[in-house]
Order: structure tokens, then sequence, then C-alpha cells
């Protein structure tokens, strides 16, 4: 009789232990559920005029692309433009927009946005938006407006120390691509701050689902 019971208890504490092992299985799930959200929110965040703000950035305040990489490898610089005009015009892209940079080892190397001159916007992360077509020739052209064909190819200082991001913004007029590149805090025109900070924050004003 003592060994039945001995056994009958040894059978119930192994139930209990097996219980125990398959209910925790759904925390780890929701866990990691959890962190993919975390890390896939808005990619985007307002451009940093100063070079000393953008390195003082939290990680809690993800920026729009960081690294892990150096920046060299994966900026796009004046003169090795995103797509050709060729290209562009085939698939109907008028802007193409990157970000490249920024706190290391958070997220991504770098982000591309590709606006369509039908209203489409696609983003290197997979999401995608249809807006009105005039939203995107408006956008285009207040850069024009503001004198980004005026503007030189090349903001990006010897010294691009540290954690900053890379801007490169190629725009398709019809007659020809124009790419102008630049850094956080470099010293660049007022204008070109002014169309980042319009690019940005129509980027932040889609929706994020």
């Amino acid at each position: 009789m003592k060994k039945m019971m001995i056994t009958i208890l040894f059978i119930l504490v192994l139930t209990a232990c097996g219980t125990g092992t398959e209910t925790a299985a759904p925390n780890s799930s929701i866990a990691s559920t959890t962190d993919n959200t975390t890390n896939t929110d808005s990619a985007l965040r307002p451009v940093t005029r100063d070079a000393e703000t953008a390195a003082d950035v939290k990680a809690d305040q993800t920026p729009a692309v960081a690294t892990g990489e150096t920046i060299e490898e994966t900026a796009v610089f004046p003169g090795d433009d995103l797509m050709s005009q060729a290209n562009m015009e085939a698939a109907g892209i008028v802007l193409i927009y990157q970000r490249a940079g920024g706190l290391k080892g958070i997220g991504p190397s770098q982000y591309v946005w590709t606006f369509y001159a039908d209203g489409r916007i696609t983003s290197s992360d997979g999401r995608s938006w249809e807006v009105a077509p005039e939203a995107i020739s408006n956008l285009t052209g207040d850069m024009k407006s503001l004198g980004f064909l005026e503007l030189d190819k090349n903001y990006v200082p010897e010294d691009t120390c540290c954690d900053r991001a890379f801007h490169t913004i190629s725009f398709n007029d019809g007659d020809q691509v124009y790419t102008v590149a630049t850094l956080d805090g470099a010293d660049m025109p007022e204008s070109l701050l002014n169309i980042l900070d319009d690019i940005n924050e129509y980027l932040m004003s889609l929706p994020t689902e």
C-alpha cells in the first residue's frame, strides 16, 4: 500500500511540473511579440539641426536611422544616385529620401522612402501608403520653391562624428535627377533644413498602421 501511495504521489508531482511548463510558453510568445512591436515603431524623428543635440539623443528617442555599421558603408553620397533618372521615370518615381547612420546598435542601418507621382509612398521597412497625387506634387513643388534645384550636391563635412544621421534626397524634376546629401548639425542653407523638415513632417503625418 505504501509503495502504491508513493507511486501515486510521484505521478501527481510529475503532472504538476508538466502543467507549469506548458503555461509558461504563452508568456514567452507574448514577450516576443511585444519586443517586435517595439522595434518596428515609427522610423521617424524630427531633423536634428544641432550636432551636439544629435550626440545627446537618448535610446528611448529612437532616431529614424540607427546603425551598428560605419556610416560610410551605408550612406548614399552625391554622385551615387539612389536610382538613375531613366529608372525613376520608368517607375514613376519623383522623390527618394534616405536616412542613414544615427545612434549605433539600434535598429536597421538605413531607411529609404520612395514617392511616386501617382500618390504611392513606400518605405524600405515594408510599409506603404496611397495619398492623393496632389499631395506629392505639392511636396515637390514646395521643395522647388525653396530652391532645392539650386543647392550644392554635398553638405557633408569631413568630420562626421558622432552618431549623426546622413540625409540624401534625390528629386526627379522631369529633366534630370538632383541629389543632395547632408548630415545632422552640418553647415547647410536654411532652405535645406526647411526641406528636410517638410519631408519628415509629411512622413510623420502618415498613418502608422
